[in-house]
């Protein structure tokens, strides 16, 4: 049954990332990443000692392995979208201060005079 476990592990490493890409983006406006499950048949003693629970519990670990992926890209763009927002948020404020009003999104992005 090692055999088996191994190719299972080099199949996971080699296929897990790019199966993770063609997870879909969270629900727009929600902002909210959901981590996968952790498969319990993992901590059942009877999957070690049989074949079919063994190889369902294969899938259900490529599942989750696939889940993880996909809730660290998740995390990713969300941290990116954080970022762009605080961003946003200090250059409004900057342009707000320097021009004595709150700027619209042309002020904003009017390229910046440079002194002499």
């Amino acid at each position: 049954m090692a055999p088996v476990f191994g190719g299972f592990l080099a199949f996971l490493i080699i296929l897990t990332p790019a199966a993770a890409v063609d997870q879909p983006e969270p629900i727009p406006g929600f902002r909210f990443c959901s981590p996968p499950p952790t498969p319990a048949c993992a901590n059942r003693e009877s999957v070690y000692r049989d074949e079919g629970q063994t190889k369902a519990c294969q899938e259900e670990v490529a599942r989750f392995v696939n889940g993880a992926f996909a809730y660290r890209a998740c995390l990713q763009r969300e941290i990116q979208k954080a970022v762009l927002e605080t961003n946003m948020t200090i250059d409004r404020f900057k342009c707000g201060i320097a021009s004595k009003h709150r700027c619209n999104d042309e002020e904003l992005h009017r390229p910046k005079k440079t002194k002499n």
